[in-house]
């Protein structure tokens, strides 16, 4: 999650070329809009769990969840393509989990 604020803070002041960035429960990404963030493409990922208060906090700028054009990553429950059930990821520290539909 912080380690977004790193990745915000790097491309909005023009590190190497990136097209398209993901973040997990970010507390913000330092920037106001996606164009800010200076994408080849202007892709912008996110995840955010039900229940995931850093994720909500604007620490660091406006949510990345409420960003115009971001495409939000699921993180329900799901069946997984190889048929297995994938469990939902909830609150902070729970999206990479072995098995969770985040990863």
């Amino acid at each position: 999650s912080y380690g977004s604020i790193v990745a915000g803070l790097a491309l909005r002041d023009g590190g190497a070329p990136v097209a398209a960035a993901a973040v997990f429960g970010s507390p913000g990404l330092g920037v106001h809009s996606i164009a800010d963030l200076h994408l080849s493409v202007g892709q912008l990922y996110v995840a955010e769990a039900p229940n995931d208060p850093i994720a909500v906090s604007g620490r660091f700028g406006k949510d990345p969840w409420l960003l115009t054009g971001m495409t939000g990553l699921s993180v329900a429950a799901t069946t997984l393509p190889d048929g297995s059930a994938g469990a939902a990821s909830w609150g902070h520290e729970r999206y990479l989990d072995p098995g969770s539909t985040s990863p």
